[in-house]
């Protein structure tokens, strides 16, 4: 659970879409929703892309109404996808183009000027957290779900999820992810780690296994600038848990100070009695 809190953070601190792969959808959907997006107080939806939705339909179940009196409704935060592996090819291209426009909301213009996103017969404002991830399941025999590759280059990288971990979220506090969002690009990565996210690709990309299927095993091009924006938010992410940490080590031990203090006046008073 820790592990998909973690990844589910990291990818809205990057504002990079993820996969969630399992051997149980709706135990995995339940953990998702009930336990993260929850206690984050984001709104979500989960949508069942088994009947292969228009895009008119899967607009209207992605929307609610306008929150602060806007004109326009407005997607939810989290829009959760079952069964997507399930669909026809010719449905996932459609899908493709889904996204595309709504990445189109992140162009340079709009962050000037901010604009609705126009769908085919409706208007959408986007939340500054909007992301889409498909929970997908993992085939018997480990091989690759069915979707077409253009489609999985849509999503930075997968997390798996196993129903049988059964640990509970160790967070008290919620996160502001929209400040740690501010902090990416304050990371500084050095040329070493350039170079060797540069190898890792090469790497990857000229493998003999690559070669024969090169569209569905090989990273597209966007892979590096993904590697190091994740990067940079896992040490984000991670230097807050440090912080957290370093605060919750420093209240104990002040408690404990306390507790010692009230002990030794408590041993005086009784000393004075006697």
């Amino acid at each position: 659970m820790n592990n998909l809190f973690t990844a589910f953070s990291v990818a809205v601190i990057s504002q990079l879409r993820f996969a969630l792969f399992t051997d149980s959808v709706e135990s995995a959907v339940e953990s998702l929703t009930a336990q993260i997006i929850n206690f984050y107080k984001l709104s979500h939806v989960v949508v069942d892309m088994k009947e292969e939705p228009k895009e008119e339909k899967l607009v209207e179940m992605i929307t609610q109404r306008p929150q602060n009196g806007g004109e326009h409704p407005e997607l939810v935060n989290i829009v959760v996808f079952k069964n997507l592996e399930t669909t026809s090819a010719s449905y996932q291209r459609k899908i493709i183009h889904f996204i595309n426009a709504l990445d189109s909301y992140n162009t340079n213009s709009l962050r000037l000027l901010p604009q609705p996103i126009q769908f085919a017969q409706l208007k959408a404002s986007r939340p500054q957290i909007f992301m889409i991830i498909p929970v997908i399941k993992r085939r018997e025999d480990g091989t690759p779900p069915q979707l077409v590759p253009h489609l999985r280059h849509k999503f930075a990288f997968s997390q798996f999820y196993n129903a049988l971990d059964l640990d509970l979220l160790a967070v008290a506090v919620v996160p502001d992810l929209l400040a740690l969002r501010l902090l990416v690009d304050q990371v500084f990565v050095s040329a070493e780690i350039r170079g060797y996210i540069y190898s890792l690709l090469v790497h990857i990309r000229t493998h003999r296994l690559c070669s024969l299927n090169s569209m569905g095993a090989r990273p597209p091009t966007g892979t590096l600038d993904w590697v190091r924006t994740v990067a940079a938010a896992m040490v984000v992410w991670n230097e807050h848990e440090r912080e957290k940490k370093n605060i919750e080590s420093g209240e104990q031990t002040e408690k404990k100070r306390t507790t010692k203090k009230i002990k030794k006046q408590r041993t005086k008073i009784e000393r004075r009695k006697s």
